[in-house]
């Protein structure tokens, strides 16, 4: 039971004592067994009220688990712009990286993309500027560890699509840790894990 509906139940209870506990005491209703319940339900529901409150409490500064902190529409959101963001880098989007985002995005989500979205979003993201590093940076306070490795994971499926991995994909996937603020260590571990899965040519 939520802390919420934990503390509205103590209030409950405590209304419900306070009628009994008057009844009696204005001798409404006589038997002393009413007034015995009553303070019985009163001190449970001062109880659940408190216990109620301090859990709300707790629950509103713990951070959130899952796949992310909040809504799912965000981690989707990012993840999507991400990719596209790299399939863009060159002004051009190819069908091929249309499928490929659908693709990608269908594995690490569960969920399907349309094509019309994908290209409508990379469209709108060509007219006003790609800049995936300040999108993930208002975005990554939003997003818990696993959802930043899911991206992460993405973002090197997108970048080894082709097979080949340039300097300026590597820099452009440095700028994504950046953004997502994860650390080195991790993203090494990350990217060291995916590589090991691929045989990738190195381009300059």
């Amino acid at each position: 039971m939520s802390g919420i509906r934990i503390l509205a139940s103590g209030i409950a209870l405590m209304i419900f004592g306070l009628v009994a506990i008057g009844a009696y005491q204005t001798q409404s209703i006589a038997d002393p067994l009413v007034m015995t319940g009553g303070s019985a339900l009163l001190g449970l529901g001062v109880l659940l009220t408190i216990f109620g409150f301090l859990s709300s409490v707790f629950q509103e500064f713990t951070p959130k688990t899952g796949i992310h902190r909040g809504d799912t529409a965000i981690f989707s959101h990012t993840l999507i712009r991400c990719m596209i963001a790299i399939t863009v880098a060159d002004n051009e989007l190819e069908d091929r990286e249309v499928k490929a985002v659908a693709s990608i995005f269908k594995r690490v989500t569960g969920s399907a993309v349309g094509e019309k979205i994908i290209r409508e979003t990379a469209e709108e993201m060509m007219k006003s500027g790609v800049d995936i590093l300040a999108e993930l940076r208002n975005t990554q306070g939003s997003l818990d560890k696993a959802s930043k490795d899911r991206i992460i994971l993405a973002s090197l499926h997108i970048l080894a699509a082709d097979g080949v991995m340039d300097e300026g994909e590597e820099m452009f996937l440095e700028d994504i840790r950046d953004g997502l603020k994860v650390s080195m260590g991790r993203f090494n571990r990350i990217k060291k894990d995916f590589l090991l899965s691929k045989t990738l040519s190195k381009r300059a």
